[in-house]
């Protein structure tokens, strides 16, 4: 691992988030600051702690890729060295929509400033191997590859238009 050109702040060490790595809805609050979650999204949130592959089907403008955000930084500020790999079917749905989400979450959050934010993927500095990228592709076998020991997310935004 490379040296830690940018640590983080000392509430936000590892061991300081240690509590958040089953518990995505006090992350959404304390660290994330989002002011308000439905019951539904409490619940989709605990489901993606609980359980390996959780789907969420549902109409539009319920919240659904805000709660796909906020799982996103969650899995990801609590694990390091994980990944985060979102897809959509194009790439502007992942770039203008999911993507544009999880920046608000960020600029909002604790992290804000600690972690190097581009168009569709977060770094954090100093550790080449701890990101979240968003990829769209139309070759499934693309979006394989991705391992880490501490693990990895997919997430799939408007998943009946991805193969």
């Amino acid at each position: 691992m490379g040296e830690d050109k940018n640590p983080p702040s000392q509430e936000l060490t590892t061991e300081a988030l240690k509590h958040y790595i089953d518990h995505p809805v006090d992350f959404c609050y304390d660290v994330l600051k989002v002011s308000k979650l439905q019951v539904y999204q409490e619940q989709f949130l605990n489901d993606l702690a609980a359980h390996p592959r959780v789907a969420v089907r549902s109409g539009h403008g319920v919240g659904k890729t805000f709660m796909l955000a906020c799982g996103a930084c969650w899995f990801l500020f609590t694990r390091p060295s994980s990944k985060v790999i979102t897809t959509a079917p194009t790439f502007r749905q992942v770039r203008s929509i999911l993507w544009s989400e999880i920046k608000v979450r960020v600029a909002a959050s604790l992290f804000n400033g600690l972690c190097e934010m581009l168009s569709s993927s977060i770094r954090i500095p100093g550790y080449p191997d701890w990101f979240a990228l968003g990829a769209s592709s139309d070759e499934p076998a693309n979006m394989q590859g991705y391992h880490s020991p501490t693990g990895v997310l997919f997430i799939v935004d408007e998943g009946a238009g991805v193969s």
